[in-house]
């Protein structure tokens, strides 16, 4: 009986309680965040990285996430362009993560018609497509400024809670589509990176089931 009741509590400690947890965090200004607990995370950028000054969207964003000092660019050409790719090692357990970003479109992004488009911004979830679309014609819930063609992608809903369990993350961005020209055409930047994964975590309620599951294999083990 009492193996049962640990098994119980084993399971619905590990898979009713996960909180929310930051993996990975960078502003591209020297700060660079990374989880450590269970298991210390490693890791960072890779592939086409270019760090530039933000420029004129200094200050664009919402209380506390804002586009400042420098940003990292992508002006490449070809479809699909270049990538741009995180990689993050040994994460802790985890079922879901999230990609959280602030996103620039920078000079003539064309909207999804022909024949200057589409445009599209592409987002890889080590090696499964989970976002493929041109921000400036669909996500405009995302906006951050009119005519700024600026987003904020920590509210974009395809790159919430992906399912996700290797210890090992890769994320790419690229752009892609016939319209795209890359260079000094049309670019994409992001700034304020932020990785989330979904840990599972023994609460108060937990701790106090094996309390209760010890006291119970105290009194039944005389």
């Amino acid at each position: 009986m009492a193996k049962y009741l640990l098994l119980f509590v084993f399971v619905f400690a590990f898979s009713v309680y996960a909180v929310p947890v930051q993996m990975y965090f960078n502003n591209f200004d020297g700060t660079q965040s990374y989880y450590s607990g269970y298991t210390t995370v490693t890791g960072g950028f890779s592939g086409t990285v270019s760090i530039e000054s933000v420029g004129g969207l200094s200050g664009i964003g919402v209380t506390g996430n804002t586009f400042s000092g420098s940003y990292l660019r992508n002006s490449t050409s070809g479809n699909p362009a270049s990538t741009t790719v995180l990689t993050l090692s040994n994460l802790p357990v985890h079922d879901t993560v999230s990609i959280n970003f602030l996103l620039a479109l920078i000079n003539s992004w064309d909207g999804d018609a022909s024949p200057y488009g589409p445009d599209i911004l592409n987002v890889k979830v080590n090696g499964s497509l989970v976002f493929s679309y041109n921000p400036r014609t669909y996500a405009n819930s995302t906006a951050l400024s009119m005519g700024s063609n600026t987003f904020n992608m920590y509210l974009e809903n395809a790159l919430k809670d992906i399912p996700h369990t290797a210890s090992t993350l890769t994320v790419e961005w690229y752009a892609s589509g016939s319209g795209w020209q890359g260079g000094a055409d049309e670019s994409w930047a992001i700034e304020n990176v932020q990785i989330v994964a979904n840990i599972p975590e023994p609460g108060t309620c937990v701790l106090f089931m094996f309390a209760f599951l010890a006291f119970f294999m105290k009194k039944y083990s005389k």
